[in-house]
């Protein structure tokens, strides 16, 4: 799957104290995820980085969940699990689908996003990747990512081949929120009569409300180091 993306050649000479230094291009690693935060997205908009392949999962995070605006206000889709390993690879995560959870999740983006000015010009491929019934977390962030790579854009990134604890010089997504590096550029949102505008919601909500503007509002926002 991998081979569908831009990749960029990844690792040079690994340091003592399993830290790496990488060539100047890349900025940043962040984990998977579902249709992530904005912030995330503003990263892979302005500089070249890793995507993390080779963690641990991490549960409470957004390598499988998808924020949201609702008319009651942020609501969190969670993609469930099998319960596997304490510590399981990223990469051996399997969806559970012993519940209807791909309706609960298809119904809430339809509601919250329906009258969005593009709804209906990416809901149905949306709908499509929710649709098909990926066995492991690891290709649903592929098909994802794949449609959010032809939507956006995107600069190159590699994936990881081994894990490393410690980067130099760059900014670590893996245990920090993007929004906290991020002053976004703030766009209209769904409901912004009711709520002020939200930071930290999927790049969904950005797509659905601005367009093809999505990628003006992502190179228009500010990365620095929190």
């Amino acid at each position: 799957m991998a081979s569908k993306f831009l990749l960029a050649n990844i690792f040079n000479n690994i340091a003592e104290n399993n830290a790496i230094k990488l060539m100047p291009e890349f900025s940043f690693i962040s984990p998977i995820s579902i249709f992530g935060p904005v912030e995330k997205f503003v990263f892979l908009s302005q500089q070249h980085g890793l995507i993390e392949l080779q963690e641990n999962f991490q549960k409470k995070s957004m390598r499988n969940r998808t924020v949201i605006m609702t008319a009651n206000g942020v609501q969190t889709l969670s993609i469930p699990l099998r319960r596997g390993k304490t510590k399981e690879n990223i990469k051996d995560v399997i969806i559970a689908y012993d519940e209807n959870w791909v309706k609960d999740y298809i119904e809430a983006m339809r509601s919250a996003y329906a009258n969005s000015a593009y709804f209906d010009h990416y809901f149905p491929r949306i709908e499509s990747i929710i649709n098909t019934k990926h066995k492991f977390l690891m290709d649903m962030f592929y098909s994802s990512f794949e449609f959010l790579s032809g939507a956006l854009d995107l600069n190159s990134c590699s994936f990881t081949e081994e894990y490393v604890l410690t980067y130099e010089h760059i900014i670590d997504l893996r245990n920090s929120r993007p929004e906290d590096h991020v002053i976004l550029k703030e766009y209209f949102q769904v409901f912004s009569d009711r709520f002020p505008f939200t930071k930290g919601m999927s790049i969904l909500d950005c797509l659905f409300n601005t367009g093809p503007e999505t990628d003006s509002i992502l190179k228009s926002s500010t990365i620095h180091k929190a």
